[in-house]
């Protein structure tokens, strides 16, 4: 689930995870840590993955549409403050 703050990541996104931290997460979920670098290798997993967490949580998926409605309400805002970091 913290890999979901990161815009547009996912579990196959994250290269270098520390043993300890698999072994922690492993331990909670009751699965095998090795398990992990194998989470990839079927494309359609993290999709299946990402959609479950969407239906039990209520997210919805970031469009090209919502984005360019975000961005045309917000870009005026970040503008006025003077700092183009706002705008990130």
């Amino acid at each position: 689930m913290c890999v979901l703050r990161y815009l547009g990541w996912t579990l196959s996104d994250v290269k270098d995870v520390p043993v300890q931290v698999l072994r922690y997460i492993a331990k909670q979920i009751n699965a095998d840590m090795e398990s992990f670098a194998s989470y990839g290798d079927r494309e359609a997993t993290k999709y299946e993955h990402l959609d479950e967490i969407r239906q039990e949580y209520g997210y919805q998926t970031f469009t090209l549409s919502e984005y360019r409605s975000l961005c045309k309400s917000l870009f005026s805002h970040a503008m006025a403050n003077g700092n183009p970091l706002h705008l990130i």
